[in-house]
């Protein structure tokens, strides 16, 4: 099951990567949003392996809040990655 939802979590982080690209930044801020929950939920039962890749998730939705201008947001969200990291 956690293998299913990683590879999900990997769709949506990638799939959210490609709308920002394409400057879709809302639905791209949904995905990461989802990406973000999920990633989360599988760090608490295996931190050492998906911990960095909340950190990333985070480093992304940092620079897609900037896009938008939502410069609190992102400035939390790269304050919560560099506590990753």
């Amino acid at each position: 099951m956690r293998r299913h939802r990683a590879l999900g979590t990997f769709y949506f982080t990638t799939l959210a990567r490609g709308l920002a690209e394409l400057r879709q930044l809302e639905k791209a801020l949904q995905l990461y949003g989802q990406a973000l929950t999920f990633y989360g939920e599988l760090a608490r039962e295996r931190p050492e392996v998906y911990r960095p890749y909340v950190a990333v998730v985070l480093n992304n939705l940092a620079y897609l809040q900037r896009d938008l201008n939502d410069l609190e947001a992102a400035r939390a969200s790269f304050g919560k990655a560099l506590e990753i990291r």
